[in-house]
Parts: structure tokens; C-alpha cells; sequence
């Protein structure tokens, strides 16, 4: 499967966008180029936005900093009913895209749990947990060590742009 990525630039502020759903991408262009030429407009000493249309990438995400877990939690999943099987795949998430790891471990899932606050986080099965969400093809594990399917990207984008457009 093909990933496409969207690259925006003004001044010093850099945007990444990328997914392998191409529709998503496109999305987010019309949303962010309308952002940044409003912001083009009011600060007439910034140089003018550079604009990277789609391009193919080779199995690079979307690349964030700048945001705990915690607001993580509360911008995109506090406000939902959601499984701990998703839940954990939130995590995985923001451990790859926020903290920039490639694979997480079990215990690395288990602290995500204990910073957001979820209770009884200590005593819940994460191997079930995990295992369930591997059934549901959004997780893969190799040598115990967890990361996202395509499914599991696209299944978080999607619930991330959902949750943006409320």
C-alpha cells in the first residue's frame, strides 16, 4: 500500500502530514492551506508558505512533538467510549508518532495506562489486551515488540480527523 505525505512550511514552522489514505491527505491540504495563507496574510514580515504536494513515501509517518500523553488522551479519547484494545493502539500511536519509537514493548503500553490515570491499571491483562488488537489487524508484534498495522494507522487517523472536524 502506498503512503502519501504533505509537507507545509512558513518560516520556521514545519508540518508533516502523511497516511496511506490519500483522501485524508487531501483533507488536511485544504485545511492546512487555507491556515497558512490566513496566517501569510496577517504576518506580512514571513516569507511566503512552501507547498510540497502529495508525494509517495517509503514507510515514513506522520511525525509530531510537543504533547504529552495526558492531552493526547484528553484531546482524542476522554471524551469516548473506547476499548482497551483501541486504547492501547492510541497508544502505540503517540509512542511512534509523539516519542518517536519504532517498536513498543509491553511495559511501554502499561505506562501509558498509569500516566493517563486509568484505573487499575497494574492488575489488567495487557497481553489480552494486545492480542485482541492484533486480532483485529491493527496491531503486528514481532520478538515482543508491538507496532501499527496500516489498518491500525488508517483506523487512528481516521478517529483523529473525526474527533478534529467536532
Amino acid at each position: 500500500m502506498e503512503n502519501y505525505k504533505i509537507v507545509f512550511t512558513l518560516k520556521d514552522i514545519v508540518l508533516e502530514i502523511s497516511s496511506s489514505n490519500k483522501n485524508w491527505v487531501e483533507e488536511k491540504i485544504d485545511k492546512y492551506v487555507k491556515y497558512f495563507e490566513i496566517v501569510n496574510i496577517n504576518s506580512p514580515n514571513t516569507s511566503p508558505n512552501k507547498f510540497d504536494s502529495i508525494n509517495k513515501l517509503d514507510n515514513k509517518d506522520l511525525s509530531i512533538t510537543g504533547i504529552t500523553v495526558n492531552e493526547f488522551y484528553n484531546k482524542y479519547l476522554k471524551s469516548k467510549n473506547v476499548s482497551r484494545p483501541d486504547l492501547a493502539t492510541f497508544f502505540i500511536f503517540y509512542l511512534k508518532n509523539y516519542e518517536n519509537k519504532n517498536t513498543v514493548s509491553m511495559s511501554d503500553v502499561k505506562s501509558m495506562f498509569q500516566k493517563i490515570g486509568y484505573p487499575s491499571y497494574n492488575t489488567i491483562n495487557y497481553s489480552d489486551i494486545l492480542n485482541k488488537a492484533k486480532n483485529k489487524a491493527l496491531l503486528n508484534q514481532v520478538n515482543n515488540e508491538w507496532s501499527l498495522t496500516i489498518t491500525g494507522e488508517d483506523f487512528i487517523n481516521s478517529e483523529i480527523s473525526i474527533n478534529e472536524t467536532n
